[in-house]
């Protein structure tokens, strides 16, 4: 419980409370990394019944019971360890991503903004400012978004999330040639994990099909399949491609493989009903828009299934 933190509080004195501390912590890990946070959670608020005055430990607390599902309370640990040094910046970048990610853009660019100004130290700055960025992003203003992953740049050439942001922001601002640009600088600095290499080359492939490069962007979905045979947005978007080029069989089959892998991407069903359209099969295509509306299309993207139903299902 979040209220019985505080009964025992007091900073750890002594050789024997500090090396509990420490096995309690080891203790609370290896539950955590089961899964089973709940428990670690538990764990860690008996460490800080013994040590109320360790900052990290409180953090590492909000980090848990933010995996704890349903839980509201992470706030709560972030604000105790802002309260032991309100000079330092990282409660309130943890702060900032807690209220972004339940839609207080207004907060989390605040408490962002908070956490720049108490930090000279480039490398933490890199990485708040690619939160600052991904809280404008929710936000929708992707101007300010991309000025903070260039930001960012200038500040670390190398930095993985930045440049990545920075393309993909480019790519949803229409800008493609230079998103194809920062992928590809991307894709030079990478450490060839197959995960980066993945997203890489699938958002080469929407950049590429976007300026109509549709065999260019055919061979970096092929890639990315190549790497992850099971990627369900690979094949969605190359099924996309393939209907530009009026290949609609295949098409088809693509977005049925990725639909079978991925059946709650509402983007896929939208990409289904334009297949059906350009075959059509008008009705099959507006139940699908009205499926994909239904599992939340409309609310994460915007109105493009309502412009295809005003086409063609009126």
């Amino acid at each position: 419980m979040v209220c019985g933190v505080l009964a025992k509080a007091g900073h750890a004195q002594t050789a024997e409370d500090s090396i509990k501390v420490r096995e309690l912590r080891v203790l609370a890990e290896e539950k955590a990394d089961a899964g089973d946070y709940r428990y670690a959670a538990n764990i860690l608020d008996r460490a800080l019944e013994i040590d109320s005055l360790d900052f990290m430990l409180w953090l590492r607390r909000a980090d848990i019971e933010e995996k704890i599902d349903g839980s509201q309370d992470a706030i709560y640990f972030i604000s105790r360890a802002g309260l032991l040094d309100s000079m330092r910046a990282e409660p309130y970048n943890r702060a900032s991503i807690y209220y972004s990610a339940r839609g207080n853009i207004e907060a989390g660019v605040a408490l962002i903004n908070k956490a720049l100004s108490l930090t000279t130290i480039d490398s933490v700055r890199v990485g708040y400012l690619v939160n600052r960025g991904a809280v404008y992003i929710q936000g929708n203003d992707l101007d300010n978004a991309i000025k903070d992953f260039q930001a960012a740049l200038k500040l670390d050439p190398t930095d993985y999330a930045a440049r990545n942001n920075l393309a993909a922001t480019l790519g949803r601002v229409g800008r493609d040639y230079e998103a194809i640009e920062q992928f590809k600088k991307l894709k030079a600095v990478t450490q060839d994990t197959a995960f980066e290499l993945l997203g890489i080359a699938v958002n080469l492939g929407l950049c590429y099909s976007d300026i109509d490069s549709f065999e260019q962007s055919l061979h970096y979905f092929d890639l990315a399949l190549s790497i992850n045979p099971d990627e369900a947005l690979a094949y969605s978007n190359r099924s996309s491609t393939l209907r530009k080029l009026g290949r609609l069989d295949e098409a088809l089959e693509n977005i049925n493989k990725s639909i079978a892998l991925y059946p709650a991407n509402s983007y896929a069903y939208m990409y289904l009903a334009e297949i059906y359209f350009d075959q059509g099969l008008v009705k099959e295509g507006c139940r699908t828009l009205d499926y994909a509306d239904s599992i939340g299309f409309k609310q994460q993207y915007g109105e493009k299934t309502e412009e295809l139903r005003v086409k063609h299902c009126q």
